[in-house]
């Protein structure tokens, strides 16, 4: 029996959620080996802004201030819809491509922690410890196995881990560059489109600052071969002017600098049996469709729980039994946070697909709540500042 492994926890992948996990547990003092097979986050298009409650989460878990100075502030944003601004609201919001923000983590996990270049092949018990085998390099022993490897691991097979689709192809995302022709600023931090009909399967545009210049993130529920789709990687400019035929009049004259990438998303939530020593956090578990913008919060959520509740305990009374496990998985807290994501993107999906008389409705209704509550705030003065004009200036 193994009475003194080697680390009490090992955490598979370092991304968001295990970098974090490993700059947390690693500032606990304890004995923690992080595995992946980059050193560095490779480019990744994924989440690429944070919202008000990621940054209270990044600061929960003192990992903001770093993050931050890598991040482009957002103050204000703006609703627009059929060529009108209905909405400014002043938010505290950032603008960070995901390899960028992943990077700012890992650079914050103590040395103490050990960290391998490697790819896990398998997890399996020896005594009271689990051993994990590596593609490269000698297996590690570890009191707790901490599984954020994200989507589409051949670690979860070993496990026994099925996925369970909700649905497959549930939306399509699309990222870019643009700048304006004449050289000039954007006259706004950031501006959420919605287009007007629900003809192409749009659900919004979003554009927002991050360092040195303005990116674009729109969301579809279509499918990558889709036409619009594809005019949208051929002809960028004419796509958008389909899907938004208003858009230049807020923006004034713009290119697209960068070729489109492109990321189709797959709604599953995983059929994780609690196993002993064994957890998984993350996408791991369920999925996240970009258009809600709860993705951080969600891999955040289960870190701070992890890392401030379920991790100490455990470990003092060495007990990581499968029962144990399963309360992690079970808090109300995690439950309602990954309902609510997944909620938030079949809702997402209905109003921007709907073409039914009462879907119609709905979305005016949306539409019209929104304006109402921009100038209730206006006439107010919660919210700063005035709109932008039709011509792209302030």
């Amino acid at each position: 029996m193994t009475r003194n492994p080697l680390f009490d926890v090992v955490i598979v992948g370092a991304g968001l959620a295990g970098a974090a996990t490993a700059a947390v547990l690693g500032r606990q003092g304890r004995r923690v080996a992080l595995v992946d097979p980059r050193p560095v986050a490779p480019p990744m298009f994924k989440a690429e802004k944070i919202e008000p409650d990621q940054a209270d989460l990044l600061r929960r878990l003192d990992l903001m201030e770093e993050v931050r100075r890598r991040a482009a502030p957002i103050r204000v944003i703006q609703v627009a819809h059929r060529a009108h601004v209905l909405r400014s609201m002043s938010m505290e919001q950032y603008g960070i491509l995901y390899p960028h923000l992943v990077n700012a983590v890992r650079e914050q996990i103590p040395a103490s922690v050990e960290q391998r270049s490697a790819r896990v092949t398998a997890v399996e018990p020896t005594g009271d410890a689990r051993t994990v085998h590596l593609d490269v390099g000698e297996p590690i022993t570890a009191r707790l196995v901490v599984v954020a490897c994200g989507t589409g691991s051949k670690l979860y097979e070993t496990l026994g881990v099925r996925h369970r689709m909700v649905r497959m192809a549930h939306s399509l995302c699309s990222g870019f560059d643009i700048a304006r022709t004449d050289g000039r600023p954007f006259a706004f931090d950031a501006l959420t489109c919605y287009p007007d009909t629900t003809r192409d399967g749009i659900d919004y545009v979003s554009l927002f600052a991050i360092p040195g210049r303005m990116r674009v993130n729109l969301f579809a529920y279509l499918e990558a071969t889709d036409r619009w789709a594809l005019a949208l990687r051929k002809e960028p400019r004419l796509a958008m002017e389909r899907a938004f035929p208003w858009l230049q009049r807020l923006l004034g004259d713009y290119q697209v600098t960068t070729k489109i990438e492109n990321r189709v998303i797959d709604l599953y939530v995983a059929d994780a049996q609690p196993l002993d020593g064994v957890v998984m956090i993350g996408d791991a578990l369920q999925s996240v469709c970009p258009a809600t913008g709860t993705g951080l919060s969600k891999v955040l959520t289960d870190v701070v729980l992890l890392c401030e509740e379920y991790v100490p305990t455990w470990l003092r009374f060495n007990d990581l039994s499968a029962s144990v496990i399963a309360q992690f998985y079970g808090d109300p807290r995690k439950r309602a946070c990954d309902s609510n994501s997944l909620k938030a993107a079949q809702y997402r999906r209905r109003l921007a697909t709907d073409r039914s008389p009462l879907g119609w409705l709905h979305r005016r209704k949306t539409f019209a709540d929104i304006a109402v509550r921009g100038l209730c705030a206006r006439l107010l003065g919660y919210e700063m500042p005035a709109p932008i004009a039709l011509d792209g200036t302030m």
